[in-house]
């Protein structure tokens, strides 16, 4: 599941980092949008909310507990500076809120990481969709391997 706050739909300002966790089990559990620093949100917030099943290209990532970053090393972005990788944070609300937002930078080994300012708590985990298509039309380029006939 991956979020994002849609300013347009609700014209509020929420300067507060956002998440999402799962709450019950099996078909009873539901999955959840909070505030990290858990800040109450106003009513009528408005959220863009994709959601599929796992996949190669749909995958979660522990954050190691105490650093501030992790890499995606994955296949179809390895060397790809123009991929548009979509990443939301997933947290443990049991754990102590972490109030620091995130970025997804392309750093100069040809590898994407999800960095933060603050070093991530425990059961910090991040949602990450690879979308295929958008690799392939960024990284497309007419004659790229050299064969011109």
């Amino acid at each position: 599941m991956l979020v994002r706050h849609d300013w347009t739909r609700d014209a509020v300002y929420l300067d507060h980092p956002v998440g999402v966790f799962y709450s019950g089990s099996g078909s009873s559990g539901r999955w959840n949008i909070g505030t990290l620093d858990q800040t109450p949100m106003p009513v009528g917030e408005g959220f863009d909310v994709y959601a599929q099943p796992a996949s190669p290209n749909a995958f979660r990532i522990d954050a190691p507990t105490g650093s501030q970053g992790v890499q995606i090393d994955h296949p179809l972005i390895n060397g790809v500076a123009c991929a548009e990788i979509h990443v939301t944070r997933v947290y443990d609300p049991t754990f102590p809120a972490q109030t620091s937002d995130f970025d997804v930078e392309y750093f100069d080994n040809g590898k994407w990481n999800i960095v933060s300012q603050q070093a991530f708590v425990g059961a910090t985990a991040f949602n990450v969709v690879i979308d295929p298509a958008q690799i392939q039309a960024c990284s497309d380029r007419i004659f790229a391997d050299g064969f011109d006939g």
